[in-house]
């Protein structure tokens, strides 16, 4: 079975609350979830709070690099 994990800076936060998710249609398990508690959150919120003044100071644009194709 698949695993789906919370991401948080690129990299994976471990499974608080482990969940799985079932095919309505065969009622088999899919895939195991990462539900997250209150440290990701938190974490998750001061990383918000981090790159919030970049985003003031010259628009969204500049907080984001976009890759190309060329």
């Amino acid at each position: 079975m698949r695993e789906i994990s919370h991401k948080l800076a690129f990299a994976d936060v471990p499974a608080a609350i482990p969940f799985d998710i079932f095919a309505p249609n065969e009622g088999g398990g899919q895939a195991h979830f990462a539900l997250g508690d209150a440290a990701p959150l938190d974490r998750a919120v001061d990383a918000v709070q981090t790159i919030t003044p970049r985003w003031r100071g010259g628009g969204c644009h500049s907080a984001f690099v976009i890759p190309t194709m060329g």
